[in-house]
């Protein structure tokens, strides 16, 4: 209860008196909601800047595929040019770090071999995007 009023309160100084809040937190689901403009600071360093929006909607992406006969599905995912970007498979979901530009090629080629492709999800959260901008510093 108290995270949420703290964070309506943020929402309505922002947006009806104009004030701008400098937050710090570690707890980035809640950056994700109230933040209108971030700064990613590792090490002393300003890694990335723009809005939440702007940095969580790059090129690269990682997407869950709910596909059938999901064993069937990693062999031929292993075997072909898609091997590269496979990460792992959960129950009947595939994982994938690629483009975004690629996700429609892959289902369909998914379906081309007979898969039933249930479900196509992004997922991207601050959290993901900050662990991979400050691993090692790099941006």
């Amino acid at each position: 209860q108290g995270m949420k009023e703290i964070r309506d309160l943020i929402l309505y100084l922002s947006k009806t008196k104009n004030k701008t809040i400098f937050l710090s937190s570690h707890i980035l689901r809640e950056v994700e909601i109230i933040a209108t403009r971030m700064i990613i600071i590792s090490k002393g360093t300003t890694q990335v800047e723009g809005t939440v929006d702007e940095l969580l909607n790059v090129d690269k992406m990682s997407v869950s595929l709910e596909v059938d006969r999901i064993d069937d599905a990693v062999i031929e995912i292993k075997n072909s040019k898609w091997a590269e970007v496979y990460k792992t498979s959960v129950k009947n979901e595939m994982q994938f770090d690629m483009l975004k530009s690629d996700v429609a090629e892959l289902n369909r080629y998914l379906n081309d071999k007979d898969f039933m492709v249930g479900s196509v999800v992004p997922v991207r959260s601050l959290e993901d995007f900050f662990l991979k901008i400050t691993e090692g510093g790099q941006k």
